[in-house]
């Protein structure tokens, strides 16, 4: 089973409901002005080199951004026409949430009732950083990214993925799908405050390439040539944003792409056209990466990277899940593996999940689909990894991790109410143990404190009465200038680089009565004691994968 058709599958129609809502039911006519442009002068022929150009490691973390806050809400103040994915009703299933009310949640007290079987530890945010509480949240996303002073997460990039440029306000004469704006909107708010905190290379500029096949036709998408055509037109606009900010993420001088693909949709040998075509009419040379467990898709990409799969997860085996997540990972990575034998300076990205949790039990057929979310799983599958570069049977540089904010079918990152950032944290000491480097136990802390100190701007203190929006801290990405004072951060450790920010010196928050602790108004979270305990059950584990 290959894993993008899973995906496909799983999504079917639901989580874009609101863009069939969205969509006239007259189609209009739509214009793809970057394919209109006069093409710029030939390039020279693509060439596969990017094994020689990698660097010694780049770890990224998928984001799918398909959340809003509507001015609806009853905290107020929110910018975008709906909630996207925190909404998803399957009442077939007994599943019937709402974004604007609340619910108990396990021992986390009052928690947004959304699609999903947890709830985000910072609560419910915008994806498209159209206000001030939007863009706070990429702050603190971004700060998972190394910097010079502090190693974050000890990810590279934030991968993020648009689902269309052509029908978005990067095209505002084309007919306009609302929930899709969403993730273009975030693209370039991360892209601006990655921009503006020097922080070049950490975002990732992605796409899904399947959206068309699944949901063109609302658009007028009604064959394989116009949907290859409208996809086409979206990698120039891709393209062209990626080479004019500094940090988006490039190799070589190259800007660097990726795609989530199904290989049923397009073949190799459309793939490469289309991406060629893109080069040609952008005038702008670039790599390319899909996820994709085929590798005669080297063929037309430069790097492959596996995605989550049941199929194969249902068939792994081991004593336990520790080593049934090598199995699994074993399985994935395999025919990439084998296809790079014949593909000369292509490059393989490990594929790795915290496993999947799926809430809407398989978009409404009532069929629950779970991998599980142990930290065993992920131990089994980063050991794997460490132990291809260890035996030098490959050297992984690349890691893509499946996903930070798909709460939808429980694939996500992003810190929860109940396990806090000990996933986040878990993946850091992972990714250390797979890249060489020393622990770094002071900027642990100051991550887990970063993320546990944020609050909920977006709460359920309006069960009591009035209550706006609180005013989430601002999260300060700058480093200080080489042989600068940096004073004002965390106390340095032998081990890092330099002064870590420990969430106390560079940030502040401002007052608000909807920014409470998670868990405020019900129910208490003993967080820092957590942490601890995580960030040492962690390090055994990690310990055990080598």
């Amino acid at each position: 089973m290959h894993v993008a058709p899973l995906r496909a599958a799983a999504l079917g129609s639901s989580p874009f409901i609101s863009y069939r809502s969205v969509v006239s039911s007259t189609v209009s006519k739509f214009v793809f002005v970057a394919a209109l442009l006069a093409p710029a002068p030939a390039l020279a022929a693509h060439t596969f080199d990017l094994d020689a150009k990698m660097p010694p490691h780049l770890a990224a973390v998928f984001a799918v951004n398909w959340f809003g806050i509507p001015s609806s809400d009853p905290q107020g103040g929110g910018a975008d026409p709906g909630y996207g994915n925190w909404l998803q009703k399957f009442p077939q299933c007994g599943l019937d949430d709402d974004p604007s009310t609340c619910a108990d949640f396990r021992d986390a007290g009052r928690q947004r009732s959304i699609a999903s079987t947890r709830r985000p530890l910072a609560g419910i945010y915008s994806s498209s950083a159209r206000t001030d509480e939007s863009v706070n949240r990429v702050d603190l996303m971004l700060s998972c990214v190394r910097r010079p002073c502090d190693l974050g997460g000890r990810l590279d990039a934030f991968l993020l993925q648009l689902d269309s440029v052509a029908f978005t306000s990067g095209h505002p004469q084309n007919q306009q799908v609302k929930t899709w704006d969403l993730a273009y909107r975030a693209v370039l708010g991360f892209l601006a405050e990655g921009d503006k905190a020097h922080m070049d290379g950490s975002v990732w500029i992605g796409n899904d390439a399947t959206v068309y096949w699944h949901f063109g036709a609302a658009v007028g998408l009604n064959d394989q040539t116009a949907r290859k055509v409208a996809l086409e037109a979206d990698i120039v606009d891709m393209a062209t944003l990626a080479a004019a900010h500094p940090s988006a993420v490039s190799i070589a001088g190259k800007p660097f792409l990726a795609f989530y693909v199904d290989s049923a949709l397009m073949t190799p040998t459309e793939w490469q056209q289309v991406l060629d075509g893109a080069r040609q009419t952008s005038g702008i040379d670039f790599y390319a990466m899909a996820t994709t467990l085929n590798g005669t898709f080297f063929s037309a990409f430069d790097a492959l990277s596996p995605w989550v799969n049941l199929g194969l997860w249902a068939n792994a085996k081991g004593a336990n899940l520790h080593d049934k997540g090598i199995d699994y990972a074993t399985q994935m990575h395999a025919q990439l593996l084998s296809a790079l034998k014949t593909n000369p300076g292509r490059v393989m990205f490990g594929g790795v999940a915290p496993g999947f949790d799926d809430y809407t039990q398989n978009w409404g057929a009532c069929q629950p689909r779970q991998i599980p979310r142990d930290p065993a799983v992920l131990a089994g599958q980063l050991g794997y990894l460490t132990s291809l570069k260890t035996t030098q049977a490959y050297d992984v540089r690349g890691v893509i991790w499946d996903t930070w904010d798909d709460w939808t079918e429980g694939t996500e990152l992003e810190p929860d109410v109940v396990d806090g950032p000990a996933k986040l944290i878990q993946l850091k000491q992972l990714l250390g143990t797979l890249y060489g480097e020393q622990a770094d136990t002071t900027g642990d802390q100051a991550l887990a404190q970063r993320w546990l100190g944020y609050g909920q701007a977006r709460s359920c203190c309006f069960e009591n009465g009035q209550c706006e929006a609180g005013a989430p801290p601002k999260v300060d990405l700058s480093c200080p200038p080489p042989g600068g004072d940096a004073s004002a951060d965390a106390g340095s450790e032998p081990d890092a680089p330099n002064d870590l920010d420990a969430g106390s010196g560079n940030e502040t928050t401002s007052g608000g009565c909807g920014c409470e602790a998670a868990g405020a108004g019900g129910g208490s979270l003993a967080w820092p004691g957590a942490v601890a305990v995580a960030i040492l059950v962690v390090t055994r584990i990690r310990r055990r994968a080598t």
